[in-house]
């Protein structure tokens, strides 16, 4: 109100010729055709943008020379010669999980960093009830052909009651009667504070006599868990798939993506997975874990991993 009391007085006050304008506060926009300019863009000079990727990421030379010659032994630098394929519709993504998993064989390991896990059908618009392409039934194949399983899933209060009977299931996997391979899910909560959560949504399968390229191990890296409402086609009509598998809790539908890495960079990815499972820095050991069921069972470090020779590291 007395910005506007202002603005009056002052107007009122001044003499025709030297009139108050907002545009004397403002500016004018007043430009003449003259001096606009009328280019359609073709002279103005693209700025392309860097796409190598030394340009973007440091050498092992580099990062050794920045830590005043100190190699650096758990920061893997960039790599070449990765096949790299992204999933829009999550149908897509669990289709192409549920492929690498069933060829698993022994002495394979699966390492999975999840936000939530669900006992849910991984195809359930052609095996609803996930009898053959379930979760737990997927890990039980796994294992029982020899392949280990480890599992480092969030205290997810959220989807805590799934996530304790997908605990309870995959830890009750017999040990394999090929190797005495087994499946063991962690639940983790280190954490800076008490509202952060875990979003490393990663899946790797790492080969256990990896031979050449074909062997290197493959990284799934995304938004996307292996849990309730995620499974979805690029359309979003199937709720009644979704609701008769299962699948549906809280949403009708999902939107997220993911990809898949086969090659030198899915080494990364695992070993990052590795050094928060082999960290002394251990999981769940309050008195809050007790009482809320994530107790962890008793478990041991996943040894040196074995991956195919590549001069692209």
């Amino acid at each position: 109100m007395l910005v506007l009391l202002f603005i009056y007085a002052v107007a009122i006050s001044t003499s025709r010729a030297t009139a108050f304008s907002l545009k004397s506060l403002f500016g004018s926009d007043d430009s003449t055709a003259a001096e606009a300019d009328l280019s359609n863009g073709t002279n103005i000079k693209a700025r392309q943008p860097l796409l190598k990727a030394t340009d973007w990421f440091l050498t092992e030379q580099e990062i050794t020379d920045s830590r005043g010659g100190v190699p650096r032994s758990d920061l893997a630098v960039y790599t070449t010669g990765n096949a790299v394929k992204s999933f829009t519709a999550t149908k897509e993504f669990y289709d192409a999980v549920y492929n690498d998993l069933t060829k698993t064989k022994a002495g394979d390991r699966v390492l999975l960093s999840a936000y939530a896990t669900a006992l849910v059908p991984m195809k359930p618009d052609i095996d609803p009830t996930g009898a053959k392409t379930g979760v737990g039934k997927v890990f039980f194949d796994v294992v029982n052909r020899g392949g280990n399983v480890n599992i480092l899933n969030w205290q997810n209060l959220k989807y805590r009651s799934f996530n304790l009977k997908a605990r309870d299931v995959i830890n009750a996997i017999p040990a394999s009667p090929i190797n005495g391979a087994k499946a063991v899910l962690l639940f983790d909560d280190r954490l800076p504070s008490v509202v952060s959560s875990y979003h490393q949504k990663t899946l790797v399968i790492v080969a256990d006599n990896p031979l050449n390229s074909e062997d290197l191990p493959v990284a799934y890296v995304g938004g996307l868990d292996l849990a309730n409402d995620r499974w979805d086609t690029i359309y979003h009509n199937n709720s009644a798939v979704r609701d008769a598998s299962g699948t549906t809790f809280k949403f009708q539908g999902w939107i997220d993506s993911h990809i898949r890495i086969h090659g030198p960079a899915a080494k990364d990815v695992a070993n990052n997975f590795v050094a928060r499972w082999n960290s002394e820095y251990l999981p769940s050991q309050g008195i809050k874990d007790e009482l809320m069921d994530f107790e962890n069972p008793p478990y041991e470090h996943i040894p040196q991993l074995n991956y195919a020779s590549s001069n692209t590291t």
